[in-house]
């Protein structure tokens, strides 16, 4: 019996992605510079995703990423369709719900207070200079394999065992996280991830013929 869901963030609650989105609000230059450093990720050429977001931070901040442009992209963001009421009527059924995320904190933060997760971890988070200017960041390996490891400790801490633990996401970093639980469903997924869950939906609120 699933007694505690995880769900990815970008594209799976939210609609795009944000490291995407903050790249092509600072111009194309910006945006080309960033999508050679998610070639070199793809090619293996990071030692680990820290060092990714580390130079894609520095990009942000070389373009001049502030503080209100990147809250402004956040507010710009909206979820899928019912899924805060989808999420609240998980919780009010008795299920434990968890955020993992490879993208923004401050994102993240956001979900929490609409929809009241229990657990939450995401990969990056900024630091804010007096002017609002990028100071530096938090980072957090929190992103394919990195995942996992968030995961395996969030069920540490409820006391419970991969066949108690479902998953949703939608993209080909999710395919470990559905591997590492009992029970695995794609919203929209990617052929990659479709290839391993055990349920596939469209429309969110399938969710809650699955988990009743």
């Amino acid at each position: 019996m699933v007694k505690l869901i995880f769900f990815d963030m970008d594209g799976t609650l939210y609609e795009g992605n944000t490291w995407d989105s903050v790249a092509r609000s600072l111009g194309n230059q910006c945006y080309e510079e960033e999508q050679k450093t998610v070639e070199k990720w793809k090619n293996n050429e990071y030692k680990d995703y820290i060092e990714w977001m580390d130079e894609t931070v520095k990009i942000h901040k070389k373009y001049g990423l502030t503080k209100k442009k990147f809250f402004d992209i956040l507010n710009s963001f909206v979820y899928h369709e019912n899924v805060v009421n989808t999420v609240k009527e998980l919780k009010k059924r008795g299920y434990k719900i968890a955020l993992i995320s490879g993208g923004f904190m401050e994102k993240a933060k956001i979900a929490i207070e609409d929809m009241g997760f229990d657990h939450v971890f995401a990969a990056c988070e900024y630091i804010w200079d007096e002017e609002g200017n990028i100071d530096g960041a938090n980072y957090t390996e929190c992103d394919y394999i990195g995942k996992v490891h968030h995961m395996q400790h969030i069920m540490e801490i409820e006391n419970l065992e991969k066949e108690e633990c479902a998953f949703v996401g939608d993209g080909h970093n999710d395919v470990f996280l559905a591997k590492a639980v009992g029970f695995s469903v794609d919203f929209n997924g990617v052929p990659e991830l479709k290839e391993v869950t055990n349920k596939s939906i469209v429309k969110f609120e399938e969710l809650l013929e699955i988990f009743k």
